[in-house]
């Protein structure tokens, strides 16, 4: 087609994007016959043939494809070369399934055909188009940011209108939800194959998967961004729709060997998203029915009911070990809609059960080669929590600190430069501390609502640590002495609410409480704890009106008083432990001593075991590693237990 308008204009070489924009109308409209889904799966659906994306086109062949010859008839029609576009399955030169033996059903159908164009013409056009509103906000964003007037910001509101009145035409948006809709439903049905049960999940990936484009799926993840970002309810209204695509995020966000890349499953969160309440609509009383429905929508849904959860944590985790440098706007993008999800799945009573039941699975898999997945989670979480809210209160602090400069006399001294570069710095660090401080609370919100009603994987010897250091140290950058540097002006519009914080982070150690194992691990934290911290903290809640956080954090604290004055002692007496008693990582006594087999190195099983849930290899040579191939060291084991029951060493346990 472009061949031809050339012929008529030499000038011309690519086409624009409102050319593209007309004709996925066009082809939307042609494919409206077998993409409705009134009362189920369109018979038409099915007639169109995966194996089309494995023809390739002619000017391919002449250009020196080293492809086996293929039929003239395979080319006649052939509109669009999708043999060379990355595929949602692994890619076979990294590892992948045996190359597909799945051949194009001769001669092409219209439906096919018509199927894969339209793809091609939304990648090229509305896909493009809403990266380019995506290009324009963000520029739009940073110039507001620079106080920058004029032909500038009147240039990109322009555009932005622009496109926003073309791209968020009611009908084209319908059109694209159903032509969507239609393209899961056809995923699907290529993974089920002639099977009766979608569940559980074929092991190897379906030969008819292994050439489909990974352009079909991501269309569908930019286009529920771009509704997400614009504030469309484009979804709302549509039940039907709404089933069927919670169906394909069950099926393809936890699984890599359907779709491998991390990125474009974790982005399909933010379809789900879509779908669960919004805060809003949780407090305007005119459309409560709606949040209901949404409810029910998902409470009714078997699939989900019983394998949404686990896809949501794999993700969760998986898009922590892709090998790339992930930008944190990528991550906050990904995260912010995940714990929604879960804070939303948690809600519902079909649901619940099956969160319970991964947590179970925690002390069963504590020697596997495969870690629990809820054990990941929880790791990832704690990450979480630690990296975001500690960045959230640097950036706080140098809010503060140029906030103070601007109310003192010192600001009129320095000159425009230096004026302009600390309003640059607090720009920045605006916008950081507001993203960080969003996630630390979505974090620490997710924490407590989880432990509840689960406690046991948070106090494994995995984990029990690591949870008590990030909980004493949230509270005393909150409540101790530095607390003074996070005053800023306008708090609000830096995400950052201390009290409810506080509040929350105390909620978890009330909910921890009950298992020793908690309350043992909080004075053995040498960076933050004190008894100090505490008497802190119960004056805030005394302050602040809290008197059930204020009773439970009273008790606790009690408890962990009378560990800490036994740990006192017990440290006094193990300082002069032999040196082949002293885990080489943590420096502590070890009480399970096990032999890493490639390295031959002793640690204690807690500090390994604790490693291998980041990162699977041996930390002193890089060798594939998991808990299943640790070698217990019984002899050293029963040596160091023999030399705490020594008279001089009180019988130290």
């Amino acid at each position: 087609m472009l061949s031809r308008l050339q012929g008529v204009n030499p000038n011309l070489t690519t086409a624009s994007d409102g050319f593209f924009l007309n004709l996925s109308w066009v082809l939307l409209h042609l494919c409206t016959p077998f993409m409705t889904i009134e009362g189920g799966i369109n018979p038409r659906l099915k007639n169109v043939d995966p194996g089309y994306c494995v023809i390739p086109t002619r000017k391919r062949r002449r250009e020196g494809s080293d492809e086996e010859s293929v039929d003239e008839e395979t080319y006649r029609g052939q509109l669009i070369d999708f043999s060379q576009e990355t595929k949602i399955t692994l890619d076979r030169s990294e590892g992948g399934s045996s190359p597909s033996t799945v051949s194009p059903v001769l001669p092409i159908k219209f439906v096919t055909h018509c199927f894969f164009l339209t793809h091609k013409c939304i990648l090229l056009g509305i896909t493009q188009t809403i990266h380019l509103f995506n290009d324009l906000l963000r520029a739009y964003s940073r110039v507001r940011r620079m106080n920058v007037l004029g032909g500038p910001v009147r240039l990109l509101q322009s555009q932005i209108l622009g496109i926003k009145a073309h791209a968020t035409h009611p009908q084209l948006l319908e059109l694209c939800l159903t032509f969507y809709t239609a393209t899961s439903i056809w995923l699907v049905e290529l993974v089920k194959q002639d099977r009766q049960e979608l569940f559980p999940l074929p092991q190897q990936t379906p030969a008819l998967l292994q050439n489909i484009p990974e352009c079909l799926v991501e269309n569908l993840a930019d286009f529920a961004m771009f509704l997400k970002h614009s504030g469309l309810d484009t979804l709302d209204n549509s039940t039907d729709e709404q089933k069927h695509l919670i169906t394909f995020c069950t099926v393809f966000i936890g699984n890599s060997q359907l779709l491998h890349n991390p990125h474009l499953r974790a982005k399909l969160t933010q379809l789900l998203s879509l779908m669960i309440p919004q805060e809003e609509d949780e407090t305007r009383q005119t459309i409560q029915p709606s949040v209901e429905i949404k409810k029910l929508l998902f409470e009714s849904h078997p699939i989900a009911c019983g394998h949404l959860v686990e896809s949501l944590l794999t993700i969760f985790i998986d898009i922590e070990h892709t090998g790339d440098s992930m930008e944190f706007e990528d991550k906050f993008q990904y995260r912010i809609p995940m714990y929604d999800i879960l804070e939303f799945l948690w809600s519902l009573p079909a649901y619940k059960p099956s969160i319970i039941k991964l947590s179970q699975q925690v002390e069963s898999g504590q020697m596997s080669s495969i870690t629990p997945v809820f054990l990941r989670f929880i790791n990832m979480m704690i990450n979480d929590a630690i990296v975001q809210l500690d960045e959230g209160l640097q950036n706080l602090k140098t809010i503060k600190e140029i906030q103070d400069l601007k109310d003192s006399n010192e600001w009129e001294r320095l000159t425009g430069e230096e004026k302009k570069q600390n309003d640059e710095k607090l720009d920045e660090a605006s916008m950081y501390a507001s993203n960080r401080n969003l996630l630390s609370m979505k974090t620490v919100h997710t924490l407590e609502i989880i432990t509840n009603d689960i406690t046991k994987p948070f106090v494994t010897m995995t984990m029990v640590d690591r949870m008590a250091a990030m909980l004493n140290y949230f509270l005393k950058e909150l409540v101790g002495p530095e607390s003074k540097e996070f005053i800023v002006k306008n708090r609000e519009k830096y995400n950052f609410d201390p009290r409810e914080l506080v509040s929350g982070i105390i909620t978890v150690y009330i909910n921890l409480s009950e298992e020793p194992e908690f309350c043992q691990a909080i004075p053995r934290d040498g960076r933050s704890f004190s008894m100090d911290l505490f008497d802190m903290a119960l004056n805030v809640l005394r302050r602040l009106g809290k008197s059930r956080e204020y009773v439970g954090l009273e008790r606790m604290r009690e408890k962990v008083k009378q560990y800490h004055e036994k740990q006192i002692i017990e440290e006094e007496i193990l300082d002069d432990a032999p040196e082949e008693f002293i885990d080489p990582i943590m420096l502590t006594v070890m009480t399970d001593p096990v032999i890493l087999p490639s390295s031959g190195i002793t640690v204690d099983r807690s500090t390994i075991v604790r490693h291998l849930l980041s990162e699977q290899f041996d930390p002193f040579n890089r060798e594939p590693l998991t808990v299943d191939m640790l070698i217990p060291n019984n002899e050293l084991k029963q040596r160091i237990n023999e030399w705490k029951q020594q008279p001089q060493k009180g019988g130290v346990n």
